[in-house]
């Protein structure tokens, strides 16, 4: 079973808003608790600050015993448009993550036990209604403990350098095209690993969207990578339809935080 609740403070004619959310969910094989706080404020219609804050807890049941896993995260941006031109919408994001997963590890260690710092920036242009390109540069740096045969504790620490791009075209009033592509590098290793994934969009109805497409590459990372890893893919969800966003702010709120 599960249950969920929120809270979002929208005065009339304010340049500010913010939003509470919890979510507790109880299964067979796992328990989740999730609290999650965002806000933002518009300084004029082409300059926005926006932030979010969100803790994950988990518990995982297995066959011999009980596994927990917890995410702790804060994000800030600088939302930016230039004056008179809506079509360009520009992002500068910092995320901070402090995260335990043993179940399926981190960028480090197997342990899951890090520190992520990430610094972004992403550029969205839509010259056309039916168009639209976007494309990000990201730097990470990631922060952990080793404990190496002989039990002696290190810090250990690694740099990675992301691009990532996207496009997505109208070809009908029912149908698109949808493209991205992603590459990571990490600098110690010097190791790149990238995907690449075209997809068909379904519009059945105003508000809805299917898509269906085949994902290439070997791009596995918590921070950049999508679930589900290379081959076929399928997803259903909810179309965003407003194409006029009066503020910088009003266009990234619903982006803000993705892959």
């Amino acid at each position: 079973w599960s249950f969920g609740a929120g809270a979002e403070f929208l005065p009339a004619d304010a340049p500010y808003r913010a939003s509470a959310r919890g979510e507790y969910r109880d299964g067979d094989f796992a328990s989740t608790r999730l609290v999650s706080l965002a806000g933002d404020v518009s300084l004029n219609r082409s300059l926005a600050v926006l932030s979010r804050g969100e803790y994950v807890w988990t518990q995982q049941m297995l066959q011999n015993s009980d596994v927990a896993r917890w995410r702790t995260s804060a994000l800030l941006g600088v939302a930016f448009r230039p004056i008179g031109n809506d079509a360009l919408n520009v992002l500068t994001k910092f995320e901070w993550l402090s995260e335990n997963n043993p179940l399926s590890g981190g960028v480090l260690g197997a342990s899951g036990d890090e520190q992520r710092l990430i610094g972004a920036l992403e550029a969205i242009w839509a010259p056309v209604a039916w168009g639209e390109l976007g494309g990000r540069y990201a730097l990470r740096r990631t922060q952990a403990k080793g404990a190496p045969a002989d039990d002696v504790t290190q810090d250990l620490t690694s740099w990675a350098d992301y691009v990532g791009g996207r496009f997505d075209l109208a070809i009908r009033s029912w149908l698109g095209f949808r493209g991205e592509s992603r590459l990571l590098i990490e600098r110690t290793s010097h190791s790149q690993r990238w995907d690449l994934a075209p997809s068909l969009v379904f519009i059945p109805v105003d508000g809805l969207e299917a898509q269906f497409g085949y994902r290439f590459g070997d791009l596995r990372d918590p921070d950049f990578a999508v679930d589900g890893g290379a081959g076929l893919f399928a997803t259903f969800g909810v179309r965003l339809t407003e194409k006029v966003f009066p503020t910088s702010a009003d266009f990234w709120r619903s982006r803000f935080g993705k892959k």
